[in-house]
């Protein structure tokens, strides 16, 4: 089961399950990210605790017993990175997270010594983040080169589909393989670390992708 989260007042839209909506009222603040991440961290525990409960009181009776709560992981693109690395840092019915471009050394991931697996996949990997460089358990650090930001989801992929490539934001690797490419690891490191699969892939430097620099802990 996957579950996605809109951040109300953050998103441009908010539906809820009643019909009724929430447009998007929130400027972003540079200066106040550790405030911003707070309320995003608050958002994903009451996602967890709510999807969670569907195993045992599920109203519509589809989902109880059918939820292995045991295995639970998350992941998330820039902000939501970082998102995702607080709540492995303070919550431990989940067990494995991802941060795809993350914006990082926010509490309470910066500064803690993150014993559970996680996987950081960035444009930039050079210096490594404290996070990574803090991990007493086992933590990937991965850097995809001639990427940005925006080459980890699909932005740059719809951009290119419409005759509209844009290496100046996106980076010069190609859309389809950047998202080929950061599928695979996701993909990998969930079925290790959540499914307990032997994956070769997340062994080392790997000669099918080139263009990915692998470090790993311990």
């Amino acid at each position: 089961m996957v579950a996605t989260v809109t951040h109300p007042y953050w998103a441009q839209i908010t539906v809820y399950a009643d019909g009724s909506s929430v447009a998007g009222t929130h400027v972003h603040d540079s200066t106040a990210l550790q405030a911003e991440s707070a309320v995003w961290l608050d958002d994903v525990r009451y996602v967890l605790d709510r999807t969670l409960a569907l195993d045992t009181a599920d109203p519509l009776g589809e989902l109880s017993g059918h939820l292995d709560t045991a295995k639970v992981g998350i992941y998330g693109f820039s902000f939501g990175g970082v998102t995702a690395l607080n709540l492995l840092s303070v919550e431990p019915r989940v067990k494995a997270a991802i941060a795809l471009d993350g914006v990082l050394q926010l509490s309470p991931a910066f500064g803690a010594k993150l014993s559970s697996p996680f996987l950081l996949f960035q444009s930039n990997p050079d210096p490594p983040p404290s996070e990574f460089q803090n991990a007493t358990g086992t933590a990937y650090l991965l850097g995809l080169m001639n990427s940005t930001e925006g080459s980890f989801v699909d932005f740059d992929s719809v951009l290119t589909q419409e005759g509209m490539p844009d290496p100046m934001n996106f980076g010069s690797i190609a859309a389809a393989r950047a998202l080929a490419v950061t599928n695979a690891y996701d993909i990998a490191f969930f079925d290790k670390h959540l499914g307990g699969a032997t994956v070769p892939l997340l062994d080392g430097k790997s000669a099918m992708y080139p263009e990915v620099t692998f470090a790993k802990k311990p």
